[in-house]
């Protein structure tokens, strides 16, 4: 993609407000559908939509989400541990949001899913 059109793109992502969900340079928007997918080797694709203001709906495989997680739990512990701790409420935030998810997994567990 040339300079210009990668710019031209960007803003009209910006003008949608996307802007705040691709940090990475792997990520590209699919400006039709106003979503960003992170397509993989596998054919696969992670997809973030915003379904509302400051609410986000993710298509991810188990894996993707397992990394994810994965990385946030590293992030916690490695928080918690600085010499310098980082402030209250960002841990507080990321603990939150942790249990959040371990809640919503164990619900998972105890509803099978749909044809299984």
């Amino acid at each position: 993609m040339h300079g210009q059109e990668r710019s031209d793109e960007r803003a009209a992502a910006q003008g949608r407000g996307l802007e705040r969900i691709a940090p990475s340079p792997g990520l590209a928007p699919d400006l039709g559908s106003g979503t960003w997918a992170l397509a993989n080797r596998h054919n696969a694709a992670m997809r973030v939509e915003r379904t509302r203001e400051n609410v986000f709906t993710v298509t991810a495989t188990s894996q993707e989400l397992s990394a994810l997680v994965a990385g946030a739990r590293m992030a916690l512990e490695a928080m918690r541990a600085a010499p310098e701790p980082p402030p209250g409420e960002a841990l507080e935030v990321l603990e939150r949001v942790l249990g959040d998810f371990d809640r919503a997994r164990e619900r998972l567990r105890e509803d099978p899913a749909p044809g299984g």
